[in-house]
């Protein structure tokens, strides 16, 4: 067998380790060769620290090893699709590492992070694990981290001592989404005209737009869900309009809508962190109008 061909089976049978252990379904055998991988794994957050002493890093906790899950919300996870590697903060910074791979590495600056919570999720068919996630507001738009490790308490704890961002740890999603919607606003004569389609997700202090434009859930003053059907300047759109009237930064009240499948379910999202009222309307005039 040739060198490149036996590494790169050594490389799979030890991801399909490290999904096992993760997952708590290795056992006799499996156990002993988790045990292994576990050395080799410490070997690894190890030789990180090293770098980062050397580097002249003042390293604040860790590294440890974790597996991350996704740097945007979903669902459910996969262990499957885990990218295990090294999480540490280090220079003011939170920083992942993949082992072999690296489309989850970040740097994130302390002061950028907005949440922090620990939570159960599902990451199998009949498996849920506790996941710690850190919702960071960055240039490249808004990254929801999340990683599956040995101790997330402990180091949700250290994260918040370091950054500032309180520890939240809660029973169930704080955030909603993200899914397919269509902006719109409306002109000077009241119409409704489309801006354009990206992905719309409710992080737990603001909806946002393609993951950058932001509403403050503060600023929220009403919502309104206008049900499709009926007269075509009241919703003129194949779906259902989510309605949104909200200051803005200087104090002017403005009006938001977006087209969105299952709207009344965002709508009720949003008035739970909101608190802004909410109405359901036809899409017609009502009689006494």
């Amino acid at each position: 067998m040739s060198g490149c061909l036996w590494a790169t089976l050594k490389a799979i049978m030890s991801e399909i380790l490290v999904v096992l252990g993760a997952l708590g379904l290795s056992g006799g055998i499996g156990a002993a060769l988790w045990a292994w991988e576990r050395r080799g794994l410490r070997a690894y957050v190890i030789r990180v620290r090293t770098e980062w002493v050397r580097a002249g890093q003042r390293v604040h906790y860790g590294p440890v090893f974790a597996s991350c899950l996704s740097t945007r919300p979903r669902e459910s996870y996969s262990m499957a699709q885990a990218v295990s590697g090294a999480l540490g903060l280090t220079d003011h910074r939170l920083v992942f590492v993949g082992r072999r791979a690296t489309s989850c590495d970040s740097s994130v600056p302390l002061d950028l992070i907005r949440w922090i919570e620990v939570r159960s999720v599902p990451v199998g068919e009949a498996t849920n694990r506790q996941a710690l996630f850190v919702h960071y507001d960055g240039p490249a738009g808004w990254r929801v981290y999340s990683f599956v490790l040995d101790k997330p308490h402990t180091f949700a704890r250290q994260l918040s001592q370091f950054s500032g961002e309180p520890l939240r740890d809660v029973s169930q999603r704080q955030d909603y989404g993200p899914a397919s919607a269509t902006r719109v606003f409306q002109d000077i004569h009241g119409q409704w005209q489309t801006d354009r389609e990206t992905e719309l997700y409710l992080a737990p202090d603001r909806l946002l737009f393609g993951w950058r434009s932001a509403i403050p859930l503060a600023s929220i003053r009403q919502l309104a869900v206008i049900e499709r059907g009926g007269l075509s300047e009241i919703n003129p759109f194949s779906t259902d309009l989510l309605r949104i009237e909200h200051e803005t930064s200087t104090g002017e009240r403005q009006i938001t809508g977006y087209v969105v499948r299952h709207a009344q379910r965002w709508a009720e999202a949003i008035q739970r962190r909101s608190q802004a009222p909410l109405t359901i309307q036809e899409g017609r005039k009502k009689k006494h109008e």
